[in-house]
């Protein structure tokens, strides 16, 4: 199988391959379903303002065809499962996921790791693509909380990839290529950028057995290292004609795994969690 280490805590069990693919299963016999999320370590982050909103751009084209689907053979293959079926890409990292019934498991996994590894890139639908997020950046510039978020991420993270927006700029979308997206999508769609979570009412050989078919490739690579984020304090200010304004005020929050982070969650509940509250708290976490 390749595999050459495995952890168990609990009730998850996470294997290693080889080629470093990290796989977590977490059974839970007495469901009749199964959650498949592929993560995938690359989104806005990894990106430099020439590159902004190439993760999120491969995240569309995955759905639009491989060398041997159509993007009509894929929906209809989605619908036929009657799962749920989708994607989405964060500062941090791209999801690709998949809900199904247990007895189609080797169905719906084997189409998410097939849309995962072997995109077609075809240019009309790239064409067609580029006008649809270009239509939500739009969209989210109509949107005064979306402004507000994005400027203030862009301040608190001033000079890294996390300050980026995962959606892009107009100018990054209408530069992208279909040969320029495969060759970044070769960089970072890497087994050992991966991490596979299945979790439900499965058969783990038949998940190792996929999981070897589609993500056997590769060997492991360095890891790597991103420069601690920093806080930047000051003051962002956007004037757009929209009916309300929009005030956000951020300060420095705990780590993950700080023992303090309970407290922190019951005094965010009680400034800004509650609907009586007048006051929104989001907490920043640094890693």
């Amino acid at each position: 199988t390749g595999i050459y280490w495995f952890l168990r805590i609990d009730f998850l069990e996470i294997i290693t391959l080889k080629n470093g693919l990290r796989i977590a299963f977490h059974k839970i016999p007495y469901v009749r379903s199964c959650a498949m999320n592929l993560y995938i370590k690359y989104g806005s982050r990894d990106e430099t303002a020439e590159q902004s909103g190439a993760a999120h751009f491969i995240e569309h084209m995955l759905f639009k065809g491989t060398n041997t689907l159509t993007n009509e053979q894929i929906a209809e293959k989605i619908d036929r499962l009657g799962g749920q079926f989708n994607a989405c890409t964060a500062k941090e990292y791209t999801c690709i996921y998949c809900h199904v019934i247990s007895e189609a498991i080797r169905e719906g996994l084997s189409l998410l790791l097939k849309i995962a590894t072997d995109p077609k890139f075809d240019k009309d639908d790239l064409e067609t693509e580029r006008g649809v997020i270009l239509e939500e950046i739009n969209m989210y510039e109509d949107s005064p909380e979306d402004c507000a978020m994005d400027s203030l991420a862009s301040k608190i993270f001033s000079g890294s990839g996390l300050g980026n927006n995962i959606l892009g700029t107009e100018k990054s979308v209408k530069s992208f290529s279909a040969e320029n997206l495969r060759e970044t999508m070769k960089n970072f769609y890497v087994p050992s950028r991966m991490v596979l979570s299945v979790c439900g009412n499965f058969d783990k050989s038949l998940v190792l057995e996929l999981a070897e078919k589609y993500l056997g490739f590769g060997s492991v690579t360095a890891a790597e290292e991103y420069e601690k984020a920093r806080f930047n304090v000051g003051t962002v200010l956007k004037n757009k004609e929209f009916e309300q304004s929009q005030i956000i005020i951020a300060s420095e929050g705990l780590a993950l795994g700080s023992p303090d982070r309970f407290a922190a969650s019951v005094y965010s509940a009680l400034a800004g969690a509650a609907s009586s509250s007048s006051v929104g708290l989001s907490k920043v976490s640094l890693m």
